[in-house]
């Protein structure tokens, strides 16, 4: 069982003039085009689950002045398992200093009610604080993602898409590619981060475990306990 506190949110670091426009629309837009997946096609939000993570994302040190902390919302994707279905792995972002274990990605806005606050990086000075509407429950001290769970998972999204596939009711066929081509990949990522005690990967593991939880709840007919509450 690992000891120590989950991380309580996530962080997103962008320039001053950018934090003026974000501040004054209260919205975080995606508006990266370095990971567009190709079964999504969305530019996505980087974050970090780190609060001295800059260098996580890959950004410079001007477009790293100021660090927005965000609650872990829904369709937050780790980025080692994001990756899987971006084209080339997103190898144009294995840089040094790029922490790949530290990066999420979301194609969603994150509106003002999931922020907690922004401070400038080098000074600390607090540009911006709010009460957070009510967060997505994180994982309690101790969790721990069991090992047999992901199989069972594994084993049960396969026999959804077999079934769909033999009925005609896939909506896409990109799923089969998906379940045979990025799906192994990132489960064996999840069993990485759960057999790593640590409060960093377990919270890794546990964002991971509702990503793709979510990622497989698009499929109509997958059996509700799988589907994230």
């Amino acid at each position: 069982m690992h000891t120590g506190l989950m991380p309580q949110a996530l962080y997103h670091f962008t320039s001053v003039s950018n934090w003026e426009n974000i501040r004054d629309n209260e919205l975080l837009e995606p508006r990266s085009e370095q990971a567009v997946s190709d079964l999504d096609h969305r530019p996505v939000i980087w974050l970090t689950d780190t609060p001295n993570g800059q260098a996580a994302t890959g950004v410079a040190a001007e477009c790293a002045e100021v660090r927005i902390a965000v609650l872990p919302v829904r369709a937050v994707h780790p980025w080692q398992l994001y990756r899987e279905e971006v084209p080339g792995r997103g190898s144009n972002l294995d840089t040094v200093g790029f922490d790949a274990d530290a990066a999420l990605v979301t194609p969603l806005p994150i509106p003002s009610t999931h922020w907690s606050s922004a401070h400038r990086v080098d000074t600390g000075e607090l540009l911006w604080s709010g009460e957070p509407a009510v967060p997505l429950q994180g994982p309690a001290n101790g969790w721990l993602l069991d090992g047999k769970e992901l199989t069972e998972f594994e084993a049960s999204v396969n026999a959804t898409i077999d079934t769909m596939w033999a009925n005609g009711t896939l909506p896409d066929a990109n799923w089969l590619r998906w379940r045979a081509k990025i799906l192994p990949k990132q489960i064996d990522q999840l069993r990485k981060w759960a057999e790593d005690p640590s409060s960093d990967s377990q919270f890794r593991a546990w964002m991971g475990w509702r990503s793709l939880r979510g990622k497989a709840g698009q499929l109509p007919d997958l059996p509700p306990k799988w589907r994230v509450p």
